[in-house]
């Protein structure tokens, strides 16, 4: 189901072949495309950069009790207590906060651990970097499964040569050049993906 999904992924926004109105693929159909930073893309989409939706949170758990802590994997934000024993720090009021819809990059050197949030509130330990997503221009779960499947384009985040708590190159976050299909799109292709998954469930 997952490499079914991916492969309609890249059929509507790498080959542009995204169902019309009419019910044809885009670019197999004539679609307009226009020239931009990244590429030749349908003329009605639009390029962003990553700093336009994004917004950095530094909001501490504080004196709110009983939020759960969570790692940052390969496999995206998961519980903490599913994989690992210790706590994140002694003091769990000095944790990041993170909300439903937050994306949160992890401190890996060797793989780029990120993840979108999909509970409704968590933490995680400070050295991670939180941002919130703009939910009117970006799906946050979109984001991250376009993040993954382009992951190469998305490996100019990874500072050369960082040592562990710095991996994320902030400024190459800020300016890094996105597509940004219409929202409706995006949503639509992550509803299919989810009723996709269910099916297996």
């Amino acid at each position: 189901i997952e490499e079914i999904s991916d492969k309609l992924f890249k059929h509507w926004f790498i080959d542009y072949n995204f169902p019309c109105k009419n019910g044809e693929s885009y670019q197999l159909n004539g679609g307009e495309m226009k020239e931009t930073e990244y590429g030749f893309i349908p003329s009605d989409w639009n390029t962003i950069t990553m700093g336009a939706i994004l917004t950095a949170s530094t909001e501490k758990v504080g004196a709110r009790e009983g939020v759960p802590e969570y790692s940052t994997t390969n496999q995206g934000v998961l519980p903490r207590a599913a994989k690992f024993n210790k706590s994140l720090t002694q003091n769990s009021n000095k944790n990041k906060l993170i909300r439903k819809g937050d994306i949160i990059f992890g401190m890996s050197r060797e793989i780029f651990n990120f993840g979108v949030m999909v509970d409704k509130i968590g933490s995680v330990s400070p050295a991670y970097h939180v941002y919130h997503i703009d939910t009117d221009l970006m799906n946050p779960e979109f984001l991250e499964i376009y993040m993954r499947i382009c992951s190469d384009y998305f490996l100019s985040l990874i500072k050369p040569g960082a040592r562990e708590g710095q991996v994320l190159d902030k400024e190459e976050l800020s300016r890094k050049i996105i597509l940004c299909p219409p929202k409706d799109l995006q949503d639509k292709y992550v509803l299919i993906r989810k009723h996709m998954a269910s099916l297996i469930m």
